[in-house]
């Protein structure tokens, strides 16, 4: 599992198969995500505590809601000439 979050994270642009650093990583990673007993919570929750933390001293939290993609010309053309993320 440390793998696949590993994987995942230094190319968090990257599709599944891509970010995997082939095939049988792929369907591993894909089984994971598939299994009900892997759940979002042990990753999600030490972040949600510090961001707790951190607010609980604020007289007023701003909590704005940023959708916005930006993707400039220079990044999609790096994204273009990578391909794969695993770079042996």
């Amino acid at each position: 599992m440390a793998e696949i979050l590993r994987d995942l994270g230094n190319q968090p642009h990257y599709s599944i198969p891509q970010a995997m650093c082939g095939w049988a990583e792929t369907i591993v990673a894909y089984r994971c995500v598939d299994n009900d007993k892997a759940t979002d919570e042990p990753v999600l929750k030490p972040h949600d505590d510090a961001t707790w933390e951190r607010i609980k001293p604020q007289p007023v939290v701003l909590l704005p809601q940023d959708t916005t993609d930006i993707v400039t010309a220079v990044a999609s053309q790096v994204l273009n000439r990578s391909g794969w993320g695993c770079n042996d």
